[in-house]
């Protein structure tokens, strides 16, 4: 009965823990810049077809064909947004954060039963909340979320499969990777993570055989449920073959390939820093307090190598490359960290997890947790609110500047497009607001502009000021707070016909005739 009420209790608190994070979606996050330029792509690839595209959005991007990889998360984001508007995208968030850490303390569960003969409630919940401190920053709308949670399927199945082997539900990674490779290009990570894993594998089996499954240190013995000495070596070479060949399936692999290493080799704006998840996860304070929590449990995981197995090491090294690359990769990091965190942590009692007042008060918190997300959906709330709504502080969109734009300059029904100045973080949005008459001057997608483009918008004055005089543009929306493109325009002479707390309208000053 205690027992029951333990695992009750653990699955309790570890919702509280998932509520908590699901809710910061509605609660205080906003919609992701990209999630804009998403629908516009989604537009254009329901008008041309499947395949490259040539760039319709911005006037300054580049007019050769570029490969949309992302293109089936972005024709389901489009579908999603024309049937259920805000509210259904909220939903769907919600949802997918939850599902991506629930499978998180799944594959943690999993690895401790195999590591310790024992699930290890109160260290896998730690394990659970690293893992969100690693992640949230990072979970938004976007075809990345969607990759996330089927990477985090793929660990928790082959986690599984250490416990159950042979189970033929580990065969579901081969369709989940088919489907990542449509959707990002972290279907390289998932690829990569397979291999680390059948290849430890093979290293498991060779050392249990040799060793007779047993060291003279108990505490280096091969864990009594990692079925070691019948490793099916054979099968998880042909899973992870058999998901190579699935990240092949894809129409857009030539162009995804090369620009998964244009991204890392000559993305003057990757490279640059400028945007915060492309640089590197251990800087600042908290970043290098995570870097050394990070050595010491890859210290301890080195110890303990043979209770993890080294196919769980595998796979922790293969994440810990990534995660050295950009910051981006934590929520990749945090799939396959959280089951090594659970596995090396002190044995902890869960007791305490089974008694009635916590099992009643976890039950209760996540009753009000619950209500307290559901009843912050907005149901008949504009756009333009919910994305204004926490003040120019936080994360926003120009929304009345556009609806000043739209309503008082804008050409109705114009035969070509006018073109519209903007910040990099709102081009996404202004393309899909006011798309139908204006090309808008830059969003989100790096690869879309030369380095001649990124070094005048990386500050360098004389340039970004040339490009603006010859860019014809005939409306600009400029942040009140950033010092890019405001000051440029004032010096060419623009001038300001609308303000709010969030955004300034300028157009370009007409001369008095004689």
């Amino acid at each position: 009965m205690l027992a029951n009420r333990e695992k009750l209790g653990f699955w309790l608190v570890a919702s509280l823990l998932i509520v908590a994070a699901a809710g910061k979606s509605i609660l205080y996050d906003n919609l992701d810049p990209d999630f804009f330029w998403h629908l516009r792509v989604a537009d254009q690839l329901s008008r041309d077809g499947i395949g490259r595209i040539v760039d319709e959005i911005s006037f300054e991007s580049i007019r050769e064909p570029w490969t949309p990889y992302s293109w089936l998360a972005e024709l389901g984001m489009s579908a999603l947004w024309q049937l259920t508007g805000l509210p259904g995208v909220l939903v769907t968030t919600i949802f997918l954060v939850a599902i991506f850490f629930f499978l998180i303390a799944l594959a943690s569960r999993e690895a401790c039963v195999v590591a310790a003969d024992e699930p290890r409630d109160v260290a896998t919940l730690v394990s659970l909340l690293v893992a969100m401190l690693l992640s949230l920053a990072y979970l938004s709308f976007r075809p990345v979320l969607l990759a996330l949670v089927l990477i985090a399927l793929i660990v928790f199945l082959v986690l599984r499969d250490r416990r159950v082997s042979g189970s033929s539900w580990t065969w579901l990674v081969v369709p989940a990777v088919a489907i990542l490779a449509n959707v990002h290009l972290y279907v390289i990570v998932a690829v990569a993570l397979l291999w680390a894993y059948a290849i430890g594998s093979a290293v498991d089996a060779r050392s249990a055989g040799r060793s007779g499954r047993r060291d003279a240190n108990d505490d280096l013995q091969y864990p009594p449920n990692l079925k070691t000495s019948t490793l099916p070596v054979t099968r998880y070479l042909l899973i992870a073959s058999a998901s190579t060949l699935a990240a092949c399936c894809t129409p857009m692999l030539p162009g995804a390939v090369a620009q998964a290493l244009a991204y890392r080799t000559s993305d003057v704006m990757v490279a640059s820093g400028a945007i915060a998840e492309m640089t590197p996860f251990y800087h600042g304070t908290i970043g290098k307090i995570v870097a050394l929590m990070i050595a010491c449990v890859w210290l301890v995981a080195i110890v303990r190598r043979r209770r993890l197995g080294i196919s769980l090491l595998f796979m922790l090294l293969v994440a810990t490359i990534f995660l050295f690359q950009f910051g981006r990769f934590s929520p990749l990091f945090a799939i396959v960290f959280a089951p090594v965190l659970a596995c090396v942590l002190p044995s902890m009692s869960s007791r305490s997890l089974g008694r009635k007042p916590v099992v009643w008060i976890a039950a209760a918190l996540v009753l009000v947790g619950v209500l307290r997300v559901g009843s912050s959906i907005p149901a008949h709330l504009e756009l333009d609110a919910w994305l204004t709504r926490n003040g120019p502080d936080a994360p926003h969109y120009p929304a009345a500047a556009a609806k000043f734009v739209e309503k008082n300059l804008a050409t109705p029904k114009p035969l070509e497009r006018q073109r519209l100045l903007n910040e990099f973080t709102w081009g996404g949005y202004l393309a899909w607001r006011l798309g139908d008459r204006y090309q808008v001057f830059v969003d989100g997608r790096t690869q879309l502009y030369t380095p001649d483009f990124w070094r005048g918008m990386l500050g360098d004055r004389e340039r970004l000021t040339s490009r603006i005089k010859a860019s014809g543009a005939s409306v600009a929306i400029v942040s009140v707070r950033t010092q890019r493109l405001f000051p440029a325009l004032r010096q060419l002479g623009w001038q300001e016909v609308y303000r709010d707390e969030f955004a300034v309208v300028l157009v370009p000053r007409v001369d008095p005739g004689p």
